[in-house]
């Protein structure tokens, strides 16, 4: 099981929290990046040197990263968005709930 080690909030202009920076334990891995693309609109750019992903949730959110890193983000796709702190943490409960069984 991979564990979350910190986390670190990206706030927007006036203070709301837009991104959630979340490191692991281990390197995000290829079987990761598919497993949470599951529940999105996942894109997987593995011509590049190091394989950039990023994944498009209906709930307003996306993931990205880059596989081999052990960081990524949960990014609110609208940081004007009113309770855009709850989406951001929907999207922080759905990769745990991911991680969980890997």
């Amino acid at each position: 099981m991979i564990s979350v080690v910190n986390t670190k909030d990206i706030l927007n202009c006036v203070g709301d929290p837009f991104i959630k920076e979340i490191t692991l334990d281990s390197p995000i891995t290829k079987e990761i990046i598919f497993k949470l693309g599951e529940g999105g609109e996942l894109e997987y750019l593995d011509r590049l040197k190091k394989p950039f992903f990023k994944i498009s949730y209906s709930e307003n959110y996306l993931i990205k990263g880059v596989e081999g890193n052990n960081s990524l983000r949960v990014i609110l796709k609208d940081p004007e968005l009113k309770n855009g702190d709850l989406v951001i943490k929907k999207g922080f409960n759905y990769l745990l709930s991911v991680l969980e069984y890997i």
